[in-house]
């Protein structure tokens, strides 16, 4: 939530408060019918209810894993492998956000037999906070003509190059803005 909307909440609150004292005080029916309108105008200022599930990797079997998969069994691929057990994620969240820093670059030591597995697309992907943002409408709308539903997939397929481009977009743009308030500074 931003400055912005936290300040008209606490001025929204305020004033509330405000109307609700002075029509005790004045004992005026429009002021309260007053103080109890605001509030309507209020609402979009509310915080959202928390609408992205962040994923950690655990260590237990029951958990979510995320690791850079291979190729033969010797070389690391260009893959990245988000594996969980079906039902662990909650396909009514708009992002699934993951830390770049969690990609292990081995094998976990008991892979969960494949069930079915969705690929995530370069625009599926979004940088979300310093975190790695996979939409899941995006899934969800691309699952529909599929022979499985969502409740049954326990893999998301991730290319790395992508998650590269992603992050060399914002270290660019974090850049051009760095360099732009260096010559602004002269």
């Amino acid at each position: 939530m931003n400055k912005k909307k936290i300040k008209f909440l606490c001025l929204g609150l305020l004033f509330i408060a405000f109307c609700i004292v002075l029509a005790f005080l004045r004992e005026s029916a429009y002021l309260l019918f007053l103080a109890s309108i605001v509030p309507l105008f209020i609402v979009p200022f509310i915080p959202d209810i928390r609408t992205n599930q962040h994923i950690k990797p655990s260590k237990g079997d029951n958990g979510i894993r995320i690791y850079q998969a291979t190729t033969n069994g010797k070389q690391t691929s260009d893959q990245v492998v988000i594996e969980f057990k079906p039902g662990k994620i909650q396909w009514n969240k708009n992002l699934l956000l993951f830390s770049p820093v969690h990609i292990a670059k081995t094998l976990p030591k008991h892979i969960i037999p494949e069930v079915a597995s969705l690929s995530v697309l370069k625009y599926d992907l979004m940088l979300k906070n310093g975190k790695i943002g996979i939409q899941l409408k995006h899934l969800i709308e691309r699952s529909t003509s599929f022979s499985f539903t969502l409740n049954e997939v326990n893999r998301l397929i991730l290319s790395i190059e992508d998650i590269k481009n992603l992050h060399a977009g914002m270290n660019m743009a974090l850049g051009n803005t760095a360099s732009k308030s260096k010559q602004l500074q002269a």
